[in-house]
């Protein structure tokens, strides 16, 4: 039996557990299936009609029949729109089936039910429906339900936003969509071939002669590889000792400051590195804490840099990341890839999920470090980009030499002089040099010993 007959199936299954589950619908509610002429012998070798037959036999009176199957030459045109559902379970489809249920309607709005394989809810975007997945017959079932039952107010609603997204989306808005996607993406492929890998050759003389060299080094994918193996990923955080040891180097060296950039977290993570390298600064989980380095050996702490922001949208959020842990949960279940996910905890393999802050950015981080009254200066937060045009910082920090894969860093850090960037990232980039993570450590041992 192919996949769609399957999911057919699986459809009538949970309209017959939706009516024996709830048998005050008996009666009221008739699943009305339009079928290709062309799908016709399909639908009898997989037992379609059969098992349309077996619900039916077990729910009809001499007054209701509750699955109506049709094929499309049984119908007008005009009757097949006024017949179409609200539940398309296929696991391929375009978009128009679903756009003429909502622009079919008058008067009174209903909610659309869609499965989450076809091309109208994973790219077109219609997420006011109500999502299902069609090889889940009991949440199917409960979908049924939840729409019957939901208010006019809330379908009308519901409706509105399919309706606006509908005419909107047109489609010269598609074809202007993916052609644009299609331009970025042979852009950043050219743009990335166009860089040369770096020369550590022209690289040693501008470090060796600076008196003063800022090095700004992403952490992890660059100097930190994660190991991605199911130990690997349950093993609590131990940095490399000669991963330590270099950073030591760079920052014993009083012509150096050395800042490490990170998503990790400071508790149980980067809190290690600050203590066995008092002497790096290090922005941790996002550009949310900065910790400046310790000189003369006074211990510096850890900078909240968004205590005073609002976080009212933090539930909302949570809630949204709950229900994709929950499926994923699901299905890892039936899945022999699960080990390749990251984790959040012991207790289970989840994907590792970050919501970022529009007005948080790796570049208003390092503004702060450039700044004289930033963080390196002081216990205080002052970023400001104006920094790199008043040239605060130009006569403290005489090069700068920047390891990233953060294409907006990269891009801000280049127009201050003397600066050298090199991107990690194999995406498009504007950075100076581009370098394959795997050999940063090489570059860094190369510089180190030049010095």
């Amino acid at each position: 039996m192919c996949s769609c007959h399957r999911v057919f199936r699986h459809k009538i299954e949970a309209f017959e557990r939706f009516l024996k589950k709830n048998p005050e619908f008996r009666g009221k509610v008739v699943l009305i299936q339009v079928a290709l002429q062309t799908t016709q012998s399909n639908e009898l070798a997989g037992g379609i009609s059969d098992a349309v037959a077996c619900v039916n036999v077990a729910f009809s009176t001499l007054t209701y029949q509750p699955i109506v199957f049709l094929h499309t030459q049984e119908v007008m045109f005009s009757q097949y729109l006024t017949l179409l559902i609200s539940l398309v379970t296929r696991l391929r489809e375009g978009m128009l089936r679903t756009h003429k249920f909502v622009e079919r309607q008058e008067g009174r709005h209903r909610p659309l039910i869609l499965s989450e394989f076809t091309g109208s809810y994973s790219y077109s975007g219609l997420r006011s429906c109500i999502a299902v997945n069609p090889y889940d017959t009991r949440g199917m079932a409960n979908v049924i339900y939840q729409a019957l039952m939901m208010s006019d107010e809330e379908a009308h609603s519901c409706w509105e936003d399919l309706h606006n997204h509908i005419v909107t989306q047109t489609a010269q808005a598609f074809v202007m969509s993916f052609l644009t996607r299609f331009l970025r993406a042979n852009t950043e492929h050219t743009n990335l071939a166009m860089v040369p890998v770096i020369d550590i050759g022209q690289l040693l003389p501008r470090y060796k002669h600076s008196s003063k060299c800022l090095l700004l080094l992403d952490f992890e994918g660059t100097i930190w590889i994660h190991d991605m193996s199911r130990a690997g990923l349950l093993a609590p955080f131990e940095p490399q000792q000669q991963t330590l040891a270099l950073l030591k180097h760079f920052a014993d060296d009083p012509c150096n400051e050395l800042w490490l950039l990170s998503g990790l977290p400071v508790k149980g993570v980067l809190d290690k590195i600050a203590v066995a390298v008092p002497g790096v600064g290090i922005v941790s989980e996002n550009r949310c804490f900065i910790k400046t380095r310790e000189t003369n050996n006074t211990p510096t702490a850890w900078i909240n840099t968004v205590a005073n922001m609002n976080f009212t949208w933090k539930g909302p959020s949570v809630e949204i990341l709950n229900y994709i842990i929950h499926r994923m949960h699901a299905w890892q279940d039936c899945s022999s890839k699960s080990t390749r996910l990251q984790s959040s905890g012991a207790s289970g393999l989840v994907p590792q999920m970050t919501v970022l802050l529009n007005n948080i950015s790796w570049s208003m981080a390092v503004g702060a470090i450039l700044h004289p009254g930033g963080p390196a200066q002081s216990c205080g937060l002052a970023a400001s980009l104006s920094s790199r045009h008043d040239g605060a910082s130009g006569d403290e920090t005489h090069s700068v030499f920047a390891v990233s894969g953060d294409k907006k860093l990269l891009r801000w850090l280049n127009e201050l002089d003397n600066v050298e960037t090199v991107s990690t990232s194999r995406k498009g980039t504007d950075a100076k040099w581009k370098l394959d993570p795997k050999d940063v450590m090489l570059v860094l041992s190369q510089l180190a010993g030049a010095a």
